[in-house]
């Protein structure tokens, strides 16, 4: 019996040590992810003056270096995630604050009518981007976030470090990489295929926002105001007829110092498919012209940037 409970140990500690050899996979991982951009911001290596945030919308829609050219500076960077509702966008503001050099002014992305639902991109809304955390294991905040939302078990993480790891950190092959200079560019061509598309006035319906979101928007609204950060909350133009309604209700969730911008709806080139990507992108071309209309109202509001 006594020998029976020996190799019963001696396995267990077998495997612990074993486990504690995939530190070497959790800590290179990162090195091997397609989008860095969230590791820089924990490394504290985003110390930008102007941030762009939102979802796809904002990844898409914005001209980084025309941006740079116009105000005449480099200190421009893109932060926005493809599918994140403002519960996302905030947590990036946070990790943001924290580890680097807070910046001046938000440029916040509005999605025309689903701001405030539930995403079904990239699954669920509330699966939080989780695909962007899951590489960047080896950093004690991103474990805590884990924990918190449910996904990893922290007593279990605290003892074996396979468990904080997902699939996808074992795909150690060069991917893709996000632009690390600007951190998104607009898409280059058009869907030639695009008809424009009418909307009734009445079709944004409010019993499908969700409270959660309603608390996050106006919480990142809140942290902007509580660090001295200008914030712009802006609309984007769609290839289809724009819900007035919906763009009404955004601005009825500004808070107090936060700048609301809607974009020139009558504007001939958003009627034109040849400025799309599709129906819910710009391309380069129309993104260059929502882009400088950004950039002359930040002048007209005369935002210290310098």
């Amino acid at each position: 019996m006594k020998e029976f409970l020996i190799k019963i140990v001696l396995f267990a500690l077998l495997i612990f040590l074993v486990d504690k050899l995939f530190i070497i996979i959790r800590n290179k991982a990162p090195e091997y992810d397609y989008d860095r951009r969230l590791e820089m911001i924990l490394e504290g290596n985003i110390n930008k003056d102007i941030i762009i945030l939102g979802s796809s919308r904002g990844q898409r829609n914005i001209d980084v270096q025309l941006m740079k050219d116009s105000l005449n500076t480099e200190s421009v960077f893109n932060l926005s995630y493809g599918g994140s509702t403002p519960e996302f966008q905030g947590f990036i503001l946070d990790q943001l604050i924290k580890n680097n050099q807070k910046p001046k002014l938000i440029i916040k992305l509005v999605d025309d009518d689903f701001e405030l639902m539930n995403k079904g991109l990239y699954g669920n809304a509330k699966a939080f981007r989780i695909d962007r955390l899951n590489p960047l294991a080896k950093y004690q905040e991103i474990r805590e976030c884990l924990y918190v939302r449910g996904v990893k078990n922290e007593v279990l993480s605290k003892l074996f470090i396979l468990h904080q790891l997902n699939r996808s950190n074992f795909n150690l092959r060069k991917k893709g990489v996000i632009d690390t200079i600007y951190g998104a560019k607009p898409i280059e061509g058009h869907d030639s295929s695009l008809v424009w598309r009418y909307k009734s006035k009445q079709e944004y319906n409010r019993f499908n926002e969700e409270d959660l979101q309603i608390k996050n928007l106006i919480n990142l609204q809140k942290k902007c105001l509580k660090n001295d950060i200008e914030l712009i909350l802006a609309t984007a133009p769609v290839f289809r007829e724009v819900n007035e309604i919906w763009i009404e209700r955004m601005r009825q969730l500004a808070i107090p110092n936060t700048l609301f911008y809607t974009h020139e709806i009558n504007e001939k080139a958003y009627k034109e498919k040849d400025n799309f990507a599709d129906y819910s992108h710009l391309n380069n071309k129309g993104a260059a012209i929502y882009t400088q209309e950004i950039i002359n109202f930040i002048k007209d509001n005369g935002l210290e940037l310098h």
